[in-house]
């Protein structure tokens, strides 16, 4: 926002149309990226915090014994073959 300040206060004072235009054109784009900026904390704090259930989104997934799903066992020993 300092930025955009210094830019009006440029804008401003300046006379020569080239240097008024390339200001011009910078404030836009710092007022762009202001926009920009205030819609993504906007959008930021209106989600949810938490994902809140997102455990209990498959149980069927869950084994009986309290065990990730789709866990290995170590009988497979090492490398996975489960020759031994």
């Amino acid at each position: 926002m300092e930025r955009e300040k210094e830019l009006r206060e440029l804008l401003e004072e300046e006379s020569n149309e080239y240097k008024r235009n390339a200001l011009k054109s910078e404030l836009r784009s710092v007022e762009n990226l202001k926009k920009l900026l205030t819609n993504l904390l906007q959008n930021l704090q209106s989600e949810p915090s938490g994902c809140e259930g997102a455990s209990e989104r498959n149980p069927e997934l869950a084994s009986s014994e309290g065990n990730p799903p789709f866990s290995f066992s170590s009988e497979a020993g090492v490398g996975g073959r489960g020759v031994g």
